[in-house]
């Protein structure tokens, strides 16, 4: 009975899609690089302490784009339904939500730090002190 155009959609997800991938293009380059300097300008010795410490990093930043792009998106549909008190609610939690995380991973990182470090060189432990420094 209705057919279904899907012009809108195409034309947003590729407005979209492109600068999503650069970002994401960008932050893989930016740690390269970033690996790139530290072994020219201090050694490659001291590359594998920054190298080590990058899952956890990821992981960190995994967690912000969930919560950032999950409450971002419920934000939108509440705006698109002209809902601005739910809207208003969706990136206040989605914020507040982001802090205490924020905190609790800093004191989590700070009271576990020499276990973490344990972990993360159990393969080399002669590179604990320098991860840790």
């Amino acid at each position: 009975m209705y057919e279904r155009n899907y012009e809108l959609l195409r034309s947003k997800f590729s407005e979209f899609f492109l600068p999503t991938l650069f970002t994401s293009m960008a932050g893989n380059i930016c740690l390269f690089v970033d690996g790139l300097i530290v072994s020219f300008l201090i050694g490659a010795s001291n590359l594998a302490p920054i190298q080590i410490v990058a899952p956890v990093i990821t992981f960190v930043n995994l967690i912000y784009w969930m919560i950032g792009l999950g409450g971002s998106v419920l934000c939108s549909v509440a705006k698109a339904e002209f809902d601005d008190e739910k809207s208003n609610s969706y990136f206040s939690t989605s914020i507040i939500s982001l802090l205490v995380i924020g905190i609790l991973i800093s004191i989590f990182g700070l009271i576990f730090s020499g276990s973490i470090t344990q972990f993360l060189c159990s393969s080399q432990p002669e590179l604990i002190p320098e991860v840790t420094s």
